[in-house]
């Protein structure tokens, strides 16, 4: 079920961003942030095939932009330089390790990709990549340096490009 849900920035602008469950990942939920130039956020990471383990695609390189407000994570992931993705996600891992998966985001197959996952109290053995618990959005916001954001792609299963987010 889509449901909206308003942002205030800086106290002036109310913002009606569309969300769906703790599970789902919404398409192009900020395009109209920032076409409003509304967006402002927590972190700004950047990716780069030297920061896998092992490094991988050294031509490529991305940004993920995310901010997080409550229960909400926001994102827009951009990469260029590697052959077509097949997967994103961020990890539990700190640099120079891999972790396993903590959310799974949407695929840049087109070079960018963005969305808004609400966090959920609970996860299932069956759900655990694609949803975000409360605790681990809590962990993305206080230990971002235990936490990595990752693009995969056929040559590099493991991950073409990687960034740690803090």
């Amino acid at each position: 079920m889509l449901k909206k849900f308003a942002v205030a920035v800086g106290g002036a602008a109310m913002l009606a961003v569309p969300v769906t469950a703790a599970s789902a990942v919404t398409p192009s939920p900020l395009t109209e942030i920032a076409a409003q130039n509304l967006w402002h956020p927590s972190g700004d990471v950047s990716l780069d095939g030297n920061q896998e383990v092992p490094p991988a695609d050294l031509d490529g390189s991305g940004r993920l932009r995310y901010f997080v407000w409550g229960d909400l994570f926001c994102y827009r992931l951009s990469v260029e330089g590697i052959s077509t993705p097949t997967a994103a996600h961020i990890h539990h891992g700190k640099a120079g390790e891999n972790g396993p998966v903590v959310i799974t985001l949407g695929t840049p197959k087109e070079g960018m990709s963005e969305g808004c996952i609400r966090a959920s109290r609970h996860q299932s053995e069956s759900n655990n990549a694609t949803t975000l618990t409360r605790q681990e959005l809590q962990g993305i916001t206080e230990d971002e340096w235990f936490h990595y954001v990752n693009v995969h792609n056929a040559e590099h299963p493991g991950g073409a490009v990687r960034g740690q987010l803090g």
